[in-house]
């Protein structure tokens, strides 16, 4: 029976000559508050649609970097016959006495050096240094220093040989370095009895030092880069797809609030008419 009285109803309404009024003035009577949401809506999609242009134009940015990172042939220097004394400092500035530093290898492992330590304390063994990879850019910044020479060209391989020893303990581990401020200050993450461990981050800062001080550094950085160049772009064009997909459905959103925004507009009556109303 209700249902009988509910249908009769609605067909009776949709049969009035005014109906169509009546539609467009309840619509009309909250055009106001609908205009003002999808304005909140448009300006909510600019803002998401401006912010994934900014990471489109970032990310080509870096797949160009990449694409000429791998056409770059770079020359890094051969290895220097003559050993050098390097300080050794502690992480406060102590002295304490020299290493003897030999270049064996320069890029037979991609961008890095193999380095001979010898010296008091010290049996000799070998020291690699390279740019840190796996940093955010491009082109590698900071460095990784691992004790022994890598078997293989894994960056963070743990097979390595050559290590030395130092106060007979044999040095193992490597240290990533990507920060900015002064490396002969650096903490190094070295394990053993505390003289041992002062001992060889000095070592390693020393080394590092020395590295950094290469000419040939920005080759040795290009170098490095080019190993993971390739994968790097790859991933970036698959990232770039999704972005390219994010954009338009953004677009098509945008457009369809835009429209409805349009609809309500036109509904809205003249402020004079609101303020009538109003009054009245």
């Amino acid at each position: 029976m209700t249902e009988a009285v509910v249908t009769a109803l609605v067909r009776h309404w949709h049969h009035r000559p005014d109906r169509d009024a009546l539609i467009a003035a309840a619509v009309q009577h909250r055009a106001i508050d609908h205009l003002a949401h999808e304005r909140r809506e448009i300006a909510s999609l600019q803002a998401e649609l401006v912010a994934v242009q900014t990471e489109r134009a970032a990310a080509r940015r870096r797949s160009c970097q990449l694409a000429g990172l791998i056409r770059r042939q770079p020359q890094p220097a051969a290895p220097h016959p003559d050993p050098v004394k390097l300080p050794l400092t502690t992480v406060g500035g102590s002295p304490l006495g020299t290493v003897t530093v030999r270049e064996r290898e320069v890029n037979a492992l991609p961008g890095r050096v193999v380095y001979e330590v010898s010296g008091p304390r010290i049996r000799p063994g070998l020291v690699t240094l390279g740019p840190d990879i796996y940093g955010c850019t491009p082109v590698p910044e900071g460095f990784y220093a691992c004790w022994g020479r890598p078997t293989n060209s894994d960056w963070f391989t743990r097979e390595r040989t050559g290590m030395p020893t130092i106060n007979r303990v044999t040095m193992t581990g490597g240290w990533s370095y990507r920060g900015s401020g002064d490396v002969r200050t650096a903490e190094t993450p070295t394990r053993g009895p505390g003289p041992t461990a002062e001992r060889a981050g000095a070592i390693l800062r020393a080394v590092a030092i020395h590295f950094l001080s290469r000419p040939d550094l920005s080759a040795l950085r290009i170098s490095a880069g080019k190993q993971d160049a390739a994968r790097r772009r790859a991933a970036l064009a698959e990232g770039l797809g999704r972005l390219r997909a994010r954009e338009a459905r953004l677009r098509r959103r945008l457009r369809t609030h835009q429209a409805r925004q349009e609809h309500f507009a036109a509904l809205v009556p003249p402020v004079e008419h609101r303020k009538g109303a109003q009054a009245a």
